[in-house]
């Protein structure tokens, strides 16, 4: 299999029967970490290490799982934050990608992690307040969809059946 040839190539292989699970299980990480990461423009150890902060993303990761669970996947708090917390202990020195787009200029995926959660969230009559915010703040940062002549177009637009937050008057 594919696996097996990784695997003897020295690539970690992990192959699952639940991959749509396993995707929200790392929109849960991914949104408890990138838009805190982005705005602080702090590791993950950093961001941690504030007691703040960690309720913070203890917040965003119980708003996702709950999300994800409407969505029909079996995720609990416990296995959210369990993922959550080795991440920081495995990649404190590390910045989110979303951080590092935002320092080097450069439009961000943060429409298809917060934007994902919150508009999913609000299809199930969810409220997700700290992953809005943090929604909010990342394309306030990046310059709510506007880019100079030549630079990309928003990523939503480049994606098809992806569409724009309503109320921004953006396409």
């Amino acid at each position: 299999t594919t696996a097996d040839r990784l695997r003897e190539a020295g690539i970690g292989v992990t192959v699952s029967n639940q991959v749509m699970r396993d995707l929200w299980l790392k929109l849960v990480v991914n949104t408890a970490f990138n838009a805190v990461s982005a705005v602080s423009q702090k590791t993950y150890g950093e961001m941690f290490a504030e007691p703040m902060v960690q309720a913070t993303v203890q917040q965003l990761t119980r708003e996702v799982v709950a999300v994800a669970q409407a969505e029909g996947y079996d995720i609990s708090m416990e296995q959210g934050w369990a993922a959550v917390q080795a991440i920081a202990q495995t990649m404190a020195g590390q910045r989110s990608s979303t951080a590092q787009d935002l320092a080097a200029g450069k439009l961000t995926e943060i429409d298809f992690l917060n934007g994902t959660v919150a508009r999913r969230a609000e299809s199930h009559g969810l409220s997700v307040p700290v992953t809005q915010a943090l929604w909010s703040m990342v394309r306030l940062m990046e310059g709510a969809g506007r880019t100079e002549k030549g630079k990309a177009r928003r990523t939503w637009a480049l994606v098809p059946n992806a569409r724009a937050p309503a109320g921004l008057g953006l396409r």
